[in-house]
C-alpha cells in the first residue's frame, strides 16, 4: 500500500484531488477498487519535459506517480496511458489536445460557384457533372480533440460473468507501466520485435526476465507461453482506443485519426 490510512486522509485535504472513477482495467488487475488523482504542477511538469527531452518513459511514470494515490509503475499500461489522457486534459484545461491535418480527398467542385460537393455519407454525385472539376481538397484543418471523444476500451464489458473468461492463468500477469521503457527496447530489437506482444503477459519484474523465462522453457512449454501471452492480448486489451474521427471542415470528409500520446503532446 502506497499510503496507510492516516496518510491518506492528510493527502486527500488537498483540494486538488478527486476520485478518477472506473478505470479501463476495472481494477482486475489490483487488490485494490480506488484511486484518487490531481492534476499535475511544475514540479510534475518539470519531469514531463525531462521525459519528452530524454526520450524515457521513467520520468513520465514518476510524474504520474506524484499525483495518484497508487503506484504508477503497478499499473497496467492500458489504465496507465489513460491515466495519461486524463492528466493531459485537466492539467491544462484551457489548451486541447489539437489535431493539425491537410485533406487528402479529391473533391468535385462547380466552376461557377466554387461550392465543393460534400463527401460526407451517402455521397450523392451531381446529376450533370460538366458543371463540375474534379481538384485535390488540399484544405489545412485544425482540430480540438475532447475525452467525450475518445473511446476507451474496458475489460469485462459484457457483464461480470464474463470475466470468468478473463482471469490470467498462472504464470502470466498483465503488463504493467514499469515496463513501458523495457518493451520499448525490445520492439526495437529485430529478434524480439515479433514476440512481444506475448512476451509481455509472461510474469517477470522486468522485460528482461520475462523474455528469460521464454527463453529458459522447453521448446514446448515457451511455444505454449508464446500461445498464451497472443490469446491473452487479444482478450484482455482495454485502454484508449487512440483513434478519433476528424472531419474536413472543407470537403466534410471524415476519416479516422491515431493519437500518439506521449509526453510531448502535454506541450503546445
Amino acid at each position: 500500500m502506497k499510503y496507510n490510512e492516516n496518510q491518506l486522509q492528510l493527502l486527500l485535504a488537498d483540494s486538488r484531488y478527486q476520485d478518477i472513477g472506473a478505470l479501463p482495467s476495472q481494477f482486475k488487475a489490483y487488490d485494490w477498487k480506488q484511486m484518487f488523482i490531481r492534476p499535475f504542477g511544475i514540479k510534475e511538469f518539470k519531469l514531463v519535459s525531462k521525459a519528452a527531452a530524454l526520450k524515457d518513459m521513467t520520468h513520465m511514470i514518476r510524474a504520474i506517480d506524484l499525483v495518484i494515490t497508487q503506484d504508477a509503475g503497478t499499473l497496467t499500461i492500458g489504465d496507465f496511458y489513460y491515466i495519461m489522457m486524463w492528466l493531459r486534459i485537466h492539467s491544462i484545461p484551457k489548451t486541447p489536445v489539437v489535431v493539425n491535418w491537410e485533406c487528402g480527398e479529391r473533391v468535385l467542385v462547380h466552376k461557377q460557384t466554387n461550392v465543393v460537393v460534400p463527401n460526407e455519407e451517402p455521397y450523392e454525385l451531381p446529376e450533370d457533372l460538366s458543371l463540375y472539376r474534379e481538384e485535390p481538397c488540399g484544405t489545412h484543418n485544425t482540430e480540438a480533440v475532447y475525452k467525450s471523444e475518445i473511446e476507451i476500451i474496458s475489460l469485462d464489458e459484457e457483464g461480470e460473468e464474463n470475466f470468468a473468461k478473463q482471469v490470467l492463468p498462472e504464470g502470466f500477469d498483465f503488463p504493467r507501466a514499469k515496463h513501458i521503457e523495457g518493451l520499448g527496447k525490445a520492439l526495437a530489437d529485430p529478434e524480439r520485435v515479433m514476440l512481444t506482444a506475448a512476451a509481455q503477459w509472461v510474469m517477470g519484474d522486468t522485460v528482461v526476465d520475462k523474455f528469460k523465462r521464454m527463453e529458459d522453457a522447453s521448446d514446448e512449454e515457451g511455444m505454449a507461453m508464446l500461445d498464451t501471452g497472443t490469446a491473452l492480448n487479444e482478450l484482455l486489451q482495454h485502454g484508449l482506443k487512440e483513434v478519433v474521427q476528424i472531419k474536413c471542415r472543407r470537403c466534410m470528409k471524415a476519416e479516422p485519426y491515431h493519437i500518439n500520446l506521449t509526453p510531448t503532446s502535454f506541450f503546445p
